[in-house]
């Protein structure tokens, strides 16, 4: 199990969150609830089975069912860049931030919690579209990307954020959790070399008690 804490956002993230022992199991739920009463958590499973009663029990909700995508620099396929695309910085900020917040107004990771720790993310722009990467530490991954239904807009964008992760940060591989909902996604991130690795599924509870 993986677990990360954010206080200043009382937020927590478990991975691969599993019962090897049913006390121990309910032992350390109680005590998470005790220590961070009213924060939220997510619980992550990456191709595997979710332990459906355990989340029932918790009162926990699937907030997302994804296709696990990798892209290594073997099979890159960088497409040229016919758009003009723009890298986000404080200058043009503003106008990313509209749009992501129109996009996704139920993300936790909203515009200004970006803007608090910038240093951590790559953002790409082109019109009303948009590819947002997360640098951390040793994992990249692409976070979110907007394209409508512009599949070329999505390619490009995706070809920049994947050159400056696997050539310039020179990193082995690039992360994209694409919503099973969203296949247009998946199509754009299959043309740039992205393979599908694997499922995940995520559960939210919104505040411990």
């Amino acid at each position: 199990m993986q677990i990360h804490i954010t206080e200043t956002e009382q937020y927590i993230l478990l991975k691969e969150f599993f019962e090897e022992n049913a006390d121990a199991y309910n032992i350390f739920w109680r005590d998470l609830a005790e220590k961070h009463k009213g924060w939220q958590v997510d619980l992550v499973y990456n191709n595997s089975t979710p332990p459906t009663e355990f989340l029932t029990h918790i009162g926990a909700e699937k907030i997302d069912a994804d296709i696990i995508a990798e892209l290594t620099s073997d099979y890159f396929k960088p497409h040229n860049t016919s758009y003009d695309i723009v890298e986000v910085s404080e200058n043009n900020f503003a106008q990313f931030a509209l749009l992501h917040q129109h996009a996704n107004p139920d993300m936790y990771w909203t515009s200004s919690r970006i803007a608090k720790i910038m240093n951590h993310w790559r953002i790409y722009m082109h019109g009303r579209s948009y590819v947002l990467m997360s640098l951390w530490a040793n994992e990249v991954e692409i976070f979110a990307l907007e394209m409508g239904e512009d599949i070329i807009s999505g390619v490009e964008l995706l070809t920049a954020a994947a050159q400056y992760a696997l050539q310039d940060l020179d990193k082995t591989k690039v992360l994209f959790f694409i919503s099973e909902d969203s296949p247009t996604l998946l199509q754009a991130a299959q043309k740039v070399g992205f393979i599908a690795t694997g499922t995940s599924m995520t559960y939210r509870v919104d505040a411990l008690y």
